[in-house]
């Protein structure tokens, strides 16, 4: 249980923990009442368990990782790309600005909670300011393919 926990289990895998959990207070109940053969079919299916439930953190966390890494890679060339863009108009540039220094301060915010592999609130971070900055006209590319006249 303990090396489930240190996975990752109780966030990646909660389910898979808990069913071990319970197949481990089976295994106490059954010592109690002093049936062994029933106390052992618990701790096989206890460590089981626990054994399943930091294979799928891992894999979890693994997935949460790369999707957060992608997500800031993403992200990062939005505001760079939006960083040196020209602007027709002097509104359109100031709302630029503003969501550039928005965007940088949420990529800071989101590597932070990388480097402290709190992956799922770092995705949590980033999909709506991705889709805020790409919804705003002066920092989202125009269309492929059109050139200015």
């Amino acid at each position: 249980m303990a090396a489930a926990r240190a996975a990752g289990a109780d966030t990646y895998a909660p389910a898979e923990l808990r069913a071990a959990e319970q197949a481990l207070a089976g295994y106490e109940a059954a010592v109690q009442q002093r049936d062994y053969r029933q106390a052992l079919r618990f701790a096989v299916e206890a460590r089981n368990g626990a054994y399943e439930a930091a294979k799928r953190a891992a894999d979890e966390k693994a997935a949460a990782r790369s999707r957060a890494e992608q997500l800031l890679a993403s992200f990062d060339d939005l505001v760079r790309a939006a960083s040196t863009r020209p602007t027709a108009s002097r509104a359109a540039a100031e709302r630029l600005r503003a969501g550039v220094k928005s965007a940088t301060a949420t990529l800071q915010k989101a590597r932070s909670l990388v480097e402290q592999q709190q992956y799922g609130q770092a995705i949590a971070v980033l999909t709506p300011a991705i889709e805020a900055f790409k919804a705003e006209p002066a920092a989202s590319p125009g269309p492929a393919g059109r050139r200015a006249p």
